[in-house]
């Protein structure tokens, strides 16, 4: 009803603040939102607070309250943006309280989330993805973002990459950026042909992922 409608409003408006590095009006936004009937019809926040809470926990620095946030949600999202968002924030609440061998999992779920939505997302675009002569799986990464104008999935991507670093698997972290610039290759072939090219230069490989 209005009130979610408002509710829902409330958390867009959080969300472009804080993306804004306005912390504190994300908040106040956010507890300037009604409180509408949230899951199973109990008096909670609609899931949608409940991320962009959970959010702004982790830009505050409050990872501890953002994890409590997000494992709240576990089992209830609607959509398989929902829950690449929910692990998402449940994998960089863990890497920031260094514990980065835990946030492995929730951040490989939230890829595999991120990509089924990628290509349900763009299944209404193929006719005119083809007229145009461009890649259709692309192009559906394109199509499929996330509430506050990010490629889906791209975030944990970053992130997942992170975790394999600080827990001493850095090819594992440069084979998943090459696999998500290169789709058509899987990670193993990723890794192989990393270390072929490190072998013959002498300052070894390099790459890069900014999410």
């Amino acid at each position: 009803g209005y009130a979610r409608a408002i509710e829902e409003w409330r958390s867009l408006q959080s969300a472009a603040e804080m993306r804004s590095g306005r912390v504190d009006l994300a908040q106040a936004r956010l507890m300037a939102a009604p409180l509408s009937i949230g899951l199973a019809g109990s008096d909670r926040p609609a899931p949608i607070a409940l991320l962009t809470r959970a959010a702004i926990h982790l830009e505050s620095d409050e990872p501890e309250r953002a994890l409590a946030v997000v494992r709240e949600l576990r089992g209830v999202e609607a959509s398989a943006v929902g829950r690449a968002e929910r692990l998402t924030l449940e994998g960089r609440a863990l890497l920031a309280l260094g514990r980065s061998a835990e946030a492995i999992g929730p951040l490989e779920e939230a890829l595999v989330a991120a990509q089924a939505e990628s290509s349900e997302g763009g299944a209404d675009h193929d006719d005119a993805t083809e007229r145009a002569g461009a890649s259709s799986d692309r192009d559906r990464n394109v199509l499929s973002g996330s509430r506050v104008g990010e490629w889906l999935g791209l975030s944990a991507v970053e992130s997942l990459g992170r975790a394999y670093v600080a827990s001493g698997s850095p090819l594992r972290a440069a084979a998943l950026f090459e696999s998500v610039h290169a789709p058509r290759l899987g990670r193993q072939e990723c890794e192989a042909a990393i270390l072929d090219i490190a072998a013959g230069t002498d300052l070894g490989y390099v790459t890069w992922m900014v999410g």
